[in-house]
């Protein structure tokens, strides 16, 4: 295919202005829609309402704005140790595939999820943030960097 100096990217392909123009708003728009979507964020004791979507278990959000729930049967071994299930290393498969800049994890109403020694590790080669769940909404609602979090919803 030739390509003549007077045709736009677009028309090369056989694109319409038209479309491009309505193929760009519409990206933006979806874009904004998932930054209100994560703005608008509430929980309480065993839920997490996000955008217009409630969750009755722990979440992950992952760097591309979906969300996910969180794979903790992994760490149930570890539940009698730690009288109840803790954040392990064997969940944070999501952080070594997804390479966000900032990890948050939500560690429930109250702060009481336990973290493993060794997902501690792991965490510590990123940038995290690890509070309450209430307190680090607040955090991750203005977070404009590529970021996972990982949310506990009870304790």
């Amino acid at each position: 295919m030739e390509i003549h100096g007077d045709e736009s990217r677009g028309e090369q392909f056989g694109l319409s202005p038209a479309f491009l123009f309505c193929f760009l708003i519409l990206t933006n728009l979806l874009y904004l829609k998932r930054m209100v979507f994560l703005l608008v964020m509430k929980t309480g004791f065993g839920w997490i309402e996000i955008g217009e979507n409630r969750y009755e278990y722990d979440i992950i959000i992952h760097t591309d704005g979906t969300i996910s729930k969180r794979p903790k049967k992994r760490s149930r071994t570890l539940k009698p140790e730690y009288g109840h299930t803790p954040l392990s290393e064997e969940e944070l498969d999501v952080v070594r595939t997804e390479h966000p800049e900032v990890v948050y994890i939500g560690t429930g109403q109250s702060g009481s999820l336990p973290v493993t020694p060794e997902a501690h590790e792991l965490l510590r080669t990123y940038e995290m943030v690890m509070l309450p769940t209430p307190q680090l909404l607040s955090r991750l609602s203005q977070e404009k960097r590529r970021h996972v979090a990982i949310v506990h919803v009870t304790c």
